[in-house]
C-alpha cells in the first residue's frame, strides 16, 4: 500500500484544509515528522487511519473529530489517495458531526458519517460506493487488515515494542492476539473445556438412567414370573444391573417351554372335537341342499311349454312392428307430396296474375295460359322460357343511359339558378361599400389634426417627468451623502483606535522579549560553575551572572516569562496590524464613496440648470441644502400637476386616434371586401353565360332522345319503374320454379316409399296388410311376455350352475354311501364339545401370550437398561479421553512439559518468524553482533513458550532482553517493530505496505549508533519502502532533510512541508528547501 496524498478539513486541532503530498516528501524514500508536543502529529497518521477504517485508534470517539476551532458551518473532512495492488484509489469521509440549521430549536442537526469510494480506471475517478457497511467491505477486500494491525504495522511505537522485549509470556500473548488472529485456537481451547464440563453432566445423568432402567426391568421380572412361579421375587432386587438381564433370560426360557408344551396339548384336542362336529354338519347341509334343489327343477320344467308360446307371440309382433312403420312412413310422404302440388298451384296462380298486370310483357295471354298443362297441373317448362325472355328485357333496358340524361339536366338547371343568385348578391355587395368608403374618407382628415395635437402633448409631457425625476435623483443623493459622511467620520475613530491597539502590542510584545531573555539569562547563570566553560561566550571565568534582584524590587510579582509568551505577544500583534490595515481600508473606501456622491450632485446640478430648473451654485460640490430642496420641490409639484392635465388630454387624444385608426381599419377592410367582390360580380356573369350554354345543348340533346325513353318507359313512368317492375317478375317467376321443383322430388319419395313397404310384406309371414293388427300385441302383454322369458332364462341359468357345484355333486355321492339323514341333536352335542375344547385350548394360548407379553416388555427394559449401561461406559470413556485433550491443551497434562497452552504454541510460532524478520535488521543496525531468539524453554512461571532471548556474537552467548542498554534495546525493539509489521503483512495474504511510520526513540542512540539506525532504515528505502520518522531529536532534523512539519497556533494548526532541492525558497535558502504550506 502506497500513500500518495491526504487532505484534512476542520478535523481535530486542524481548523482549515490541509493537503499533504506523500508522493513529494516520500521521494528519497525517508521523511521526518515533526512538531511541538500538542500540535497534531498523531492527528495526521489517525487521519488516514480514519479514512480507512471511519474510527481511530485509542479510546477517543470519531464524533469529537470536528475542529472546535472551526466555523460551525464548516464540514470536516478527510480524504485520502493511496494505491493498492496496482489499482488508485480515492476514498472521502466524513465523521459525525453538528452542522448549523435555522429550522432546528437547538440551532444544530446532527449529521451522520459519510463516505465515497472511488477508483481510477486509467482515464477518469469512477465511484465505486457511497455507503458506510459497503465501503468497509470493500476496504477489508482491498487491504486484508483490521484497524487494529493496520495501525501497528503502518505505525511502530518504539516505546511499546521496547515494553514488549522485557514483557512476560502473558504479556507477550496480550499484544501478540491484537495482531495475529487466534480466535479458532481460543474458541478451540472454550470448546474442550465446555465439551468436558458437558460431558460430566452427562455421565451423571447416564448413570441416573442405569439406576431407572434397572428398577423398570426388575419390576417387569415381578410381572413376568409371579404369575407362572406363584412366589415372591424380591431377591431380584440384589442382582447388579450388569448380570440382571442375563438371570431373567434363564427363567423366562424355561417358563416358555413349558407353556408352549400346555398349548400343544389343548390345540390337539381342539382339533379333534372340531374334525367330528365338522363332519357331521357338512353331511346335513349337504343333503338338505340336495332335497330343496331337486324340488327347484321340477317346478322349473312345468313351466317351459308356457315360456315357448310366448316366444313366438313375440317374434310375430316384432315382425308386424316393422312393416307397419314402412307404410306409415310412404303415407307421411304421400301426405307431404299433396301440400307441395297445392302450394305450386297457388305460386302459378299468383304468377299468372302477375303477368296480366305486365301488358307489355304477355300482351296476348299465350305465357299464362301455358303455365298449367291440360290435367289442370302446373308445367315448369314454359316457365323456364319465361325466365329467359325476362332476362334478356332487363339487359337491354340496362344498356340504355336514358336515366342518366335525365339526372344532368336538373343538375344544370340548379347550377344555373345558383348562378343567377350569386351576381344579384354581388351586385348589392358593391353599392354598400361604395357608400361606406365614401364615409371613411371625411374621418382621416380628422385623424391627421387628432394626431398632431398627440404628438405636443407627448412632448411636454417627456419634459415634464425628465425634470421631475433630476429633481427626486438630486433629494435621494443628498440623504446618501449624509449617511455616507457619518460612516467616513466612524471609519476613521476606528482606525486611529486600531493604531492605538497596535502600539499597545508591540510594547506589550517588546516587554515580554525582554523578561524573557532576562528569564533565558539567569538560567544560564544559574547552570554556571566556577571552572566550566560558558555555553554563551565559553569563558571559564563568571564575574558578574545574572540575577533577579531586579524583579524582586518590582511591584509584580516574580514570573518567568517563556517562549511560549513571546509567540502569542508577537501573535497577538500581527492581529492587531491585521486589524489596523482593515480599518484603514476601510476609511480609505468610505472617503472614495463620498467623493463619488458628490461628483454625482454636480453632475444633476448641471442637467437641472439646462432643464430650466433651480440653479444651485456651481462651485459648490454638495449644494443639497434643505431650503434649495424644498424650492425645488414646490416646482416638482407644479410641474406634476401640468404633467397631470397634459396626460389627461393626452390620453383623451389617444382615444381619439385608437378610434380613428380602427375606422381606417375598417375602410381598408372595405376596399378589400369590395374589390373581391367586383371580382366575384365578373366572375358570376362569365359563369352564368356558360350555364345557359351549357344548358341549350343538353335540352336539345334530351329532345331527341324522348321519342326513345317513351318506348324504353312503356306504360311505367320512367325507365326504372319498368326495371324494378321486371325484377319483381323475375323474382315470382323463380319462386315458382323452386315450388314445382320441391313438388315433384316429394312425389318421386313416395312412390318409393310406397314400393319398399309393400316389399317387406312380400317377405314376411303375414299374408296380407289387413293382417298386420291381428298379430300386433299391446305394450302391457309385450312387458309380461319378455319379463317371464327372462325369469325363466335365469332360473334355467342358475340351476345349471348348482347342478355342477361341489356341494351337489358331494352330496349325491354322500347318498349313495349313507342314505340316512343325521339328526340335528347329535349335530348340537359334537359341537358343544368343540366349542369347549377350544376354550381350553384359547386359556392355554392366553396365557402363554401375557407371557410372551410380559417377556418382550421384560426384554425391552433389559435393552433399555443394556443401552444405558453402554452410553454411560461411551461417556464414561469420551469424558477421559476430552479430559486428557483439554489438560494437554490448557498447558497442565503430563503431555505438555512446558505448559504451554494452544494459544501460546501458535502464538510462538508467529513470534518465531517475528524473531527471524526482526534479527535481519537488527544485525544490519547493530553491525551484525546481535540476533533475536525464540526461548520456549520450561520456566517457573505459569506460562512459557513467549520468551526472547539475545545471542551476542562478540562474547558468543545469550542473554535476556532486559540486559541490553538503551540504545541497544531501542535498536532491538525497532527491529521487532518492523519484523512484526513484515509477519503481520504476510499473514493477511502478503498484502504490501510501502509507506511506514517509525515513532520516538532516537534519542537513546550515540552518533555511531544511529548512522546504524540510519542505515537500516535507508535499506527499508532500497526495498522500496516510504518510510516517516517522528522524532523530536536535532540530529534527526540535519540526517533526515525532508521534513513535515506540524505547526501549533493560538488558532490551530497548520501543516508545512520542506522538500530539500527545490529552488527560490525565501525561507530556506542556505538549506536549499523549499517550503510547501
Amino acid at each position: 500500500m502506497r500513500l500518495h496524498r491526504l487532505r484534512l478539513t476542520a478535523f481535530g486541532p486542524f481548523p482549515g484544509t490541509e493537503e499533504i503530498d506523500f508522493d513529494a516528501l516520500s521521494a528519497d524514500g525517508l521523511f521526518l515528522l515533526h512538531g511541538r508536543t500538542g500540535s497534531g502529529k498523531t492527528t495526521v497518521l489517525d487521519a488516514v487511519t480514519f479514512a480507512l477504517y471511519g474510527d481511530v485508534p485509542g479510546q477517543r470517539d470519531v464524533a469529537g473529530l470536528h475542529s472546535h476551532l472551526a466555523p460551525p458551518e464548516r464540514e470536516p473532512s478527510v480524504e485520502l489517495e493511496f494505491t493498492q495492488s496496482d489499482r488508485r484509489w480515492l476514498i472521502r469521509r466524513t465523521p459525525p458531526h453538528r452542522r448549523p440549521s435555522r429550522r432546528a430549536k437547538t440551532g444544530f442537526v446532527a449529521q451522520n458519517q459519510t463516505v465515497l469510494l472511488q477508483v481510477h480506471d486509467g482515464e477518469q475517478w469512477r465511484e465505486v460506493t457511497s455507503g458506510v457497511q459497503a465501503a468497509s467491505k470493500e476496504i477489508q477486500d482491498i487491504l486484508p487488515l483490521d484497524r487494529h494491525q493496520f495501525t501497528k504495522v503502518i505505525l511502530l511505537p518504539q516505546g511499546e515494542f521496547a515494553q514488549f522485549l522485557h514483557a512476560n509470556s502473558m504479556e507477550k500473548q496480550k499484544l501478540l492476539q491484537k495482531l495475529f488472529d487466534t480466535t479458532l485456537f481460543q474458541s478451540l481451547e472454550a470448546e474442550l473445556n465446555d465439551r468436558a464440563k458437558q460431558l460430566r453432566e452427562r455421565i451423571a445423568r447416564a448413570e441416573h438412567r442405569v439406576e431407572v432402567t434397572a428398577d423398570g426391568v426388575r419390576s417387569q421380572a415381578q410381572a413376568m414370573l409371579k404369575p407362572a412361579l406363584g412366589e415372591d421375587l424380591s431377591r431380584f432386587t440384589a442382582v447388579p444391573p450388569g448380570e440382571l438381564g442375563e438371570a431373567l433370560e434363564l427363567l423366562a426360557d424355561w417358563l416358555a417351554r413349558d407353556l408352549a408344551r400346555s398349548v400343544e396339548t389343548a390345540a390337539a384336542e381342539e382339533g379333534a372335537a372340531r374334525d367330528r362336529a365338522e363332519v357331521l354338519r357338512r353331511r346335513r347341509t349337504l343333503l338338505q341342499g340336495l332335497a330343496a334343489h331337486e324340488e327347484r327343477r321340477a317346478a322349473h320344467e312345468a313351466r317351459r311349454e308356457a315360456v315357448q308360446q310366448h316366444r313366438t307371440e313375440l317374434t310375430r309382433h316384432q315382425q308386424a312392428t316393422e312393416i307397419r312403420h314402412w307404410f306409415v312412413n310412404a303415407e307421411r310422404l304421400e301426405h307431404e307430396a299433396g301440400t307441395r302440388r297445392d302450394h305450386a298451384a297457388e305460386q302459378i296462380v299468383a304468377l299468372r296474375a302477375t303477368l296480366g298486370a305486365q301488358q307489355d310483357v304477355d300482351t296476348d295471354g299465350t305465357a299464362a295460359a301455358a303455365l298449367v298443362s291440360a290435367d289442370g297441373t302446373p308445367d315448369p317448362q314454359p316457365l323456364r322460357v319465361l325466365l329467359d325472355e325476362l332476362a334478356q328485357l332487363r339487359g337491354a333496358l340496362q344498356e340504355q343511359d336514358a336515366a342518366r340524361l335525365e339526372r344532368r339536366r336538373r343538375e344544370v338547371d340548379d347550377e344555373l339558378t345558383l348562378a343567377r343568385r350569386r351576381v344579384g348578391e354581388q351586385q348589392e355587395i358593391c353599392r354598400r361599400l361604395d357608400e361606406e368608403i365614401t364615409g371613411i374618407a371625411e374621418g382621416e382628415q380628422k385623424l391627421a389634426a387628432a394626431w398632431q395635437d398627440v404628438e405636443e402633448l407627448e412632448h411636454r409631457s417627456r419634459v415634464l417627468e425628465g425634470f421631475l425625476r433630476l429633481h427626486r435623483r438630486r433629494a435621494e443623493l443628498a440623504g446618501q451623502l449624509d449617511q455616507r459622511r457619518g460612516r467616513a467620520d466612524k471609519a476613521r475613530a476606528a482606525a486611529l483606535e486600531a493604531e492605538r491597539t497596535e502600539q499597545s502590542a508591540d510594547a506589550r510584545r517588546r516587554r515580554l522579549l525582554a523578561g524573557h531573555l532576562s528569564t533565558v539569562a539567569r538560567r544560564l547563570a544559574a547552570d554556571l560553575v566556577s571552572g566550566e566553560p560558558c555555553l554563551v561566550c565559553g569563558s571559564t571565568d563568571h564575574p558578574d551572572p545574572a540575577r533577579g534582584a531586579d524583579q524582586e524590587a518590582s511591584e509584580e510579582p516574580a514570573r518567568e516569562v517563556g517562549e511560549e509568551d513571546v509567540e502569542q505577544a508577537t501573535e497577538h500583534l500581527h492581529d492587531a496590524a491585521r486589524a489596523r490595515a482593515r480599518a484603514d481600508s476601510a476609511f480609505e473606501a468610505a472617503r472614495e464613496a463620498v467623493r463619488e456622491l458628490e461628483e454625482d450632485l454636480s453632475e444633476l446640478a448641471r442637467q437641472l440648470r439646462e432643464a430650466g430648473g433651480a440653479d444651485p451654485d456651481p462651485a459648490d460640490p454638495a449644494p443639497a441644502t434643505r431650503v434649495e430642496v424644498c424650492a425645488g420641490e414646490a416646482l416638482v409639484e407644479t410641474a406634476a400637476a401640468e404633467l397631470e392635465d397634459a396626460q389627461r388630454r393626452h390620453d383623451m387624444a389617444e382615444q381619439s386616434l385608437r378610434d380613428q385608426r380602427r375606422r381606417e381599419a375598417d375602410l381598408a377592410r372595405l376596399r378589400e371586401e369590395l374589390a373581391a367582390a367586383r371580382r366575384g360580380r365578373l366572375a358570376g356573369g362569365h359563369a352564368l353565360e356558360r350555364a345557359e350554354a351549357e344548358v341549350d345543348r343538353l335540352t336539345h340533346e334530351i329532345t331527341t332522345s324522348d321519342v326513345l325513353l317513351t318506348r324504353l318507359r312503356g306504360s311505367h313512368p320512367d325507365v326504372g319503374a319498368r326495371l324494378t317492375a321486371l325484377e319483381l317478375l323475375e323474382t315470382r317467376c323463380r319462386e315458382a320454379e323452386t315450388v314445382l321443383n320441391r313438388w315433384r322430388d316429394a312425389e318421386g319419395s313416395a312412390r318409393a316409399a310406397r314400393e319398399s313397404a309393400r316389399q317387406h310384406l312380400q317377405d314376411s309371414p303375414v299374408a296380407a296388410e289387413e293382417e298386420l293388427d291381428s298379430a300386433l300385441l299391446d305394450d302391457a302383454a309385450v312387458h309380461d311376455h319378455q319379463k317371464m322369458i327372462q325369469a325363466w332364462n335365469r332360473e334355467e341359468q342358475r340351476l345349471g350352475l348348482a347342478e355342477e357345484s361341489q356341494d351337489i355333486v358331494a352330496a349325491h355321492a354322500l347318498r349313495e354311501e349313507e342314505p340316512t339323514l343325521p339328526e340335528e341333536v347329535t349335530v348340537r352335542a359334537a359341537e358343544q364339545h368343540a366349542e369347549a375344547a377350544d376354550a381350553r385350548h384359547h386359556q392355554a394360548q392366553s396365557a402363554r401370550d401375557r407371557f410372551e407379553d410380559r417377556r418382550r416388555a421384560a426384554g425391552e427394559a433389559c435393552l433399555r437398561m443394556t443401552a444405558a449401561l453402554r452410553a454411560r461406559d461411551g461417556e464414561l470413556a469420551e469424558h477421559r479421553r476430552l479430559a486428557e485433550l483439554a489438560s494437554t491443551l490448557n498447558g497442565a497434562g503430563p503431555d505438555n512439559p512446558r505448559r504451554m497452552t494452544l494459544t501460546s504454541y501458535v502464538l510462538a510460532g508467529r513470534l518465531e518468524r517475528v524473531a527471524s524478520a526482526a534479527t535481519r535488521h537488527l544485525q544490519t543496525m547493530s553491525e551484525g553482533r546481535y540476533q533475536l531468539l525464540h526461548d520456549d524453554a520450561e520456566g517457573t512461571g505459569r506460562r512459557h513458550g513467549l520468551e526472547l532471548k539475545v545471542h551476542d556474537e562478540h562474547s558468543d552467548h545469550e542473554r535476556p532482553t532486559s540486559s541490553l542498554s538503551g540504545g541497544e534495546t531501542f535498536m532491538a525493539s525497532l527491529a521487532m517493530a518492523l519484523g512484526l509489521a513484515e509477519v503481520v503483512q504476510s499473514e493477511a495474504g502478503g498484502v504490501g505496505l510501502e509507506s511506514l511510520f517509525i515513532d520516538e526513540g532516537f534519542g537513546s542512540l550515540d552518533e555511531e549508533s544511529l548512522d546504524h539506525v540510519m542505515a537500516a532504515l535507508h535499506r527499508l528505502q532500497g526495498e522500496g519502502r516510504r518510510v516517516g520518522v517522528v522524532s523530536h531529536v536535532t540530529e534527526m532534523h540535519r540526517a533526515i532533510p525532508t521534513q513535515l512539519q506540524v505547526i501549533r497556533r493560538r488558532t490551530g494548526s497548520t501543516v508545512s512541508m520542506l522538500i530539500p532541492g527545490a529552488i527560490d525558497s525565501p525561507q530556506h535558502s542556505a538549506e536549499d528547501t523549499l517550503s510547501v504550506p
